[in-house]
């Protein structure tokens, strides 16, 4: 680096004026993307996760792109990136340009010459962020599936106890979301029922508070399936070819040991009601059979249900602490 006349293709000995000129670039455009002045230079470049986290969610980008101010720098890549219709963001090799120019002794008569040493430095911090960005989604799928991340909600759990307790274990004996939208909506209304009852029993909802939506409940597309799958990985089959859902087969004990876990992990007030919210959920599957029978989705023998809560009561047991 000592040896080197550029730092990413900028100059590292410059006139007054060009060092002027980019770092006002720099700063104009972080006003314009952040709001505000550049702080501390540690904060600026996690707080540019928001625009450049590969985790970043696609609608909001587009949104907040859409919505940030026009202008004209002169100052490309890699330091300034062009969102397109006159809109820019200052990426974080641009936020580290601005620390350098910042920190660089200015003097009219002089050449500005950028610190070597801190140019070094800080391209090993771009290094160590854009690692922790690139393996951060991998991280959060081997924390959820190792028991290190949050613990799963309480209609994700309900809705795999239905699973188990309908008997759908394997694709032959798969929950199918029906063709039809009215025949989906009616079996998703039963389905539910029987999650809702298992959460509200297990966790109560603030009674001056919001209910929860049963649209998390959906099999189409509700939150609590999708979230139950990303810590079962492919025990928990999701099939959007053939709208069908099902415990994979042979899993169903290891799917109630990592159950087991996760309420373990949970606020322990929880497991004194936990008997009390698998019986709310076994009462409302027999109501719920019926619809579940008529589209010949009810696969659960009369001992079934009493014998998953069983099973369920046990490994929690061997887990309590």
């Amino acid at each position: 680096m000592a040896e080197s006349r550029t730092w990413l293709g900028f100059p590292m000995v410059l006139p007054p004026p060009d060092a002027q000129d980019a770092g006002h670039q720099l700063r104009v455009a972080w006003v314009a993307q952040t709001g505000g002045p550049p702080g501390d230079i540690t904060k600026d470049l996690a707080a540019l996760g928001r625009w450049f986290d590969p985790k970043a969610r696609g609608e909001r980008l587009r949104r907040e792109l859409s919505s940030l101010p026009t202008s004209s720098p002169t100052l490309g890549e890699p330091f300034i990136l062009s969102a397109g219709h006159g809109r820019y963001l200052v990426t974080p090799e641009g936020r580290c340009l601005l620390e350098l120019l910042a920190s660089a002794p200015s003097e009219l008569d002089r050449n500005v010459a950028l610190s070597s040493v801190r140019a070094s430095e800080l391209e090993g911090t771009l290094l160590d962020l854009y690692r922790h960005w690139t393996q951060q989604r991998l991280r959060d799928v081997i924390d959820l599936q190792t028991g290190s991340a949050a613990p799963l909600l309480p209609q994700a759990i309900g809705q795999v106890l239905l699973l188990l307790v309908n008997g759908s274990i394997g694709g032959e004996r798969a929950m199918r979301v029906p063709g039809g939208a009215n025949d989906a909506r009616v079996l998703e209304e039963a389905q539910s029922v029987v999650v809702e009852a298992f959460a509200e029993a297990l966790s109560p909802s603030p009674p001056t508070g919001r209910r929860r939506s049963r649209d998390m409940y959906a099999l189409r597309s509700g939150y609590s399936l999708t979230e139950a799958r990303r810590r079962l990985g492919t025990k928990l089959v999701i099939d959007p070819k053939t709208r069908s859902i099902f415990i994979e087969e042979g899993t169903d004990d290891s799917v109630v040991d990592r159950i087991a876990e996760e309420i373990v992990r949970r606020d322990q007030r929880e497991l004194q009601r936990l008997p009390a919210a698998l019986d709310a959920l076994i009462a409302a599957y027999e109501r719920a059979r019926p619809t579940l029978a008529a589209y010949g989705q009810a696969h659960s023998s009369p001992s079934r249900p009493s014998a998953v809560r069983q099973h369920v009561l046990d490994a929690v047991h061997r887990r309590k602490p």
